[in-house]
């Protein structure tokens, strides 16, 4: 016999972890693998992990407006490379580089992003195991900056200007 739990029991220890969501942005369905940039931010109570692949976004300031346009949240450029947006929860913690191949069960990261700094190691493997399959399957590598002088700034608040 099994204990079923109603629904409204449940929502408070699904609530405990916010959500984790993985989106790819590729010009085609990357089944064996891919490389390219990505984000890690926080919307509503909900952590995004967004993937784009080499070409389909130059910037990580172009994914971000990408995601926000699908959110339906006002932003514009305020110049080429210089993007401006309005809604105040949206927290970008870091991005950087990856490259996954589904195959050899790997997923690697590494550099950084320019406007928004190095993602979160730690957070980052979290956020990985927590996303679920394939994510949480892969193997992680993460691969260390080049020279101690390398990082770049630290993390920005994507809550207003973003370049």
């Amino acid at each position: 016999m099994y204990n079923v739990v109603p629904d409204q029991q449940l929502l408070p220890m699904v609530q405990a972890r916010p959500p984790i969501r993985v989106m790819i942005y590729s010009a085609r369905q990357p089944t064996s693998g891919c490389a390219g940039k990505f984000l890690q931010l926080e919307l509503k109570h909900t952590t995004w992990l967004l993937f784009s692949s080499t070409g389909t976004h130059r910037f990580h300031n172009q994914i971000l407006a990408r995601f926000l346009a699908e959110q339906s949240i006002s932003h514009r450029w305020v110049t080429p490379e210089q993007l401006e947006y309005d809604e105040g929860h949206v927290t970008v913690s870091g991005g950087g580089r990856f490259s996954v191949d589904f195959a050899a069960s790997l997923i690697e990261f590494w550099d950084d992003s320019t406007v928004f700094g190095r993602f979160d190691p730690g957070q980052l493997i979290s956020q990985m195991r927590a996303a679920g399959p394939p994510w949480s399957a892969l193997r992680i590598n993460i691969r260390q900056l080049s020279a101690p002088g390398d990082a770049r700034p630290g993390r920005q608040q994507a809550s207003g200007k973003s370049t």
